[in-house]
């Protein structure tokens, strides 16, 4: 190869885009458990009173210091055959110091805050079901 073509080569592999992760919140998580219990999650705490509620699931997508986060619920009244599924959706900003990510929500000044320990990433804040959330890794 002659080393004009070399040098190009070099010049565009140096240049390329990145795939890897960029720091240690980065990736998609997906809720595992809360409260330690598995998800689905059925809530009868006054949040969803009367009846209940499930938290079907919960995805942060989280990279270069932005976030977002969608959730699947659905709702059920005092009439078990009337079900309201329900969507959710949330973004905002992150922060890290070492490992711990702090994730502070755009619409509103709720913040979750969390330790990422190998793929796991427990977190605490004001949730609406529950105490303890901890997400899985799924892809970086």
């Amino acid at each position: 190869m002659k080393p004009v073509a070399v040098m190009l080569l070099l010049t565009l592999v140096a240049c390329g885009e990145t795939t890897g992760p960029t720091d240690a919140a980065t990736g998609t998580w997906i809720l595992t458990t809360v409260s330690g219990s598995p998800v689905p999650y059925r809530d009868t705490s006054f949040h969803c009173t009367p009846g209940y509620c499930n938290l079907l699931s919960s995805t942060i997508v989280a990279r270069d210091g932005r976030f977002t986060v969608n959730d699947s619920d659905e709702y059920f009244g005092l009439d078990p055959a009337r079900v309201i599924q329900a969507g959710d959706s949330a973004s905002g900003t992150y922060q890290l110091s070492g490992n711990t990510v702090v994730f502070h929500f755009t619409a509103n000044d709720m913040e979750w805050t969390g330790t990422v320990v190998g793929s796991t990433l427990p977190l605490a804040g004001d949730f609406p079901y529950g105490r303890d959330w901890v997400y899985t890794r799924r892809e970086r």
